[in-house]
């Protein structure tokens, strides 16, 4: 992940408690890094999850099919006394 830069700024851009640490009439470039990076998901777990029993239970029912429909169908009655 790369660290968020905010470019030319002035002190009122920044929150309050940062400006008062700062001299007035300057412009800054505010750089933000994360203090713990979430690693990205391995091949190894995408793959493990697709092996669980669970992993596409849906995939046969003849009414998911069209998923678009039979979304549609599932709120047609929440939207019908509108």
């Amino acid at each position: 992940m790369l660290p968020l830069v905010l470019k030319h700024l002035t002190r009122n851009d920044l929150p309050a408690k940062w400006a008062k640490q700062l001299p007035t009439g300057q412009v800054f470039s505010v750089v933000i890094v994360t203090e713990k990076l979430v690693p990205k998901q391995s091949n190894i777990e995408q793959t493990k999850k697709s092996h669980t029993p669970l992993f596409g239970i849906w995939r046969d029912y003849e009414a998911t099919q069209d998923v678009e429909d039979y979304i549609r169908h599932l709120r047609r009655s929440r939207f019908e006394n509108c």
